[in-house]
């Protein structure tokens, strides 16, 4: 919920030399923070770089990683609904590992309800990476990441065939 004294949070993420990358959330606009709390289990990720992170209209807070590919071998994101306390990762079916040396996947929001299917709750997520032949792509998510559409080619019609920090950004919901 909002503080009383400053309506946003502003997040700082780390991205660690130690297993797993943390972040902590400020209520006062960036005067003080709270305690650094890891974002990933240890379990499903083997790295700590991460994109960059993005919050949704609703709070939902979502960080994109390449390497928490763990069980199923896919990229994804770190998403969180309690303000950062905890985060689930949900990885995009189809997404496999990146191109060694190919990292930091991008995470883009939906910003307002034009476009938005009946019914759906959240914003629209939107997911791009690099796959593991070089190539972006993208997949949506209409339900914060717990279910993804089929990966597209998004530089295939422009003759991209290698690419690297894929930055992804969202107006309409649609």
């Amino acid at each position: 919920p909002p503080h009383p004294t400053y309506a946003n949070a502003v997040y700082y993420c780390t991205q660690n030399i130690a297993p797993e990358a943390e972040c902590s959330r400020s209520d006062d606009g960036g005067l003080t923070y709270g305690p650094a709390i890891p974002v990933y289990n240890l379990q499903a990720c083997s790295g700590s770089i991460h994109g960059h992170l993005k919050v949704a209209r609703d709070g939902t807070v979502y960080l994109p990683n390449y390497s928490c590919t763990l069980p199923t071998g896919n990229q994804g994101v770190a998403v969180s609904t309690d303000n950062g306390i905890t985060g689930t990762e949900r990885n995009v079916p189809g997404s496999g590992s990146p191109k060694p040396g190919l990292v930091d996947p991008s995470v883009a929001v939906g910003l307002n309800d034009v476009g938005k299917p009946g019914g759906q709750t959240t914003n629209t997520i939107y997911f791009g990476y690099i796959d593991n032949d070089g190539t972006p792509k993208i997949a949506a998510s209409h339900d914060r990441g717990q279910t993804w559409s089929t990966p597209q080619n998004v530089g295939g019609v422009f003759g991209i065939v290698n690419s690297t920090f894929p930055v992804v950004v969202a107006g309409d919901d649609n």
